[in-house]
């Protein structure tokens, strides 16, 4: 959510002495310009977290856990969501789409903390 990554190019464990048992690779790392108020940014930690916390769950029943039944479906339809997919399975920009609409249409007492 908050950096860009960017595989340059492996390196290979010949590269190392003794040579490493695990691959390694070179990143760039870019941050990205926050989609909202970098005062939100522990609001928004927290509400990965909870939904994180059973990363089993399907996208609908973990979202189950913040939203009415009602307002799932509609955040399905309008950011493309696989209900059926793992919850872990959200690209970063559905992850910022989901915590937008929370802040719009959850009261801000069922907000994650």
């Amino acid at each position: 959510t908050f950096f860009d990554l960017k595989l340059v190019y492996e390196v290979g464990p010949e590269s190392f002495l003794p040579p490493p048992t695990v691959k390694s690779a070179l990143l760039n790392i870019k941050r990205k310009h926050l989609f909202f108020d970098f005062k939100f940014k522990a609001k928004y930690l927290a509400f990965i977290s909870c939904l994180l916390e059973k990363p089993d769950l399907s996208v609908k029943t973990a979202l189950k856990s913040i939203f009415r039944k009602s307002q799932v479906r509609s955040i399905s339809e309008k950011f493309g969501l696989n209900l059926n997919a793992q919850i872990v399975c959200l690209s970063p920009s559905q992850w910022v789409n989901c915590f937008l609409e929370m802040l719009e249409v959850v009261p801000e007492k069922f907000h994650s903390s």
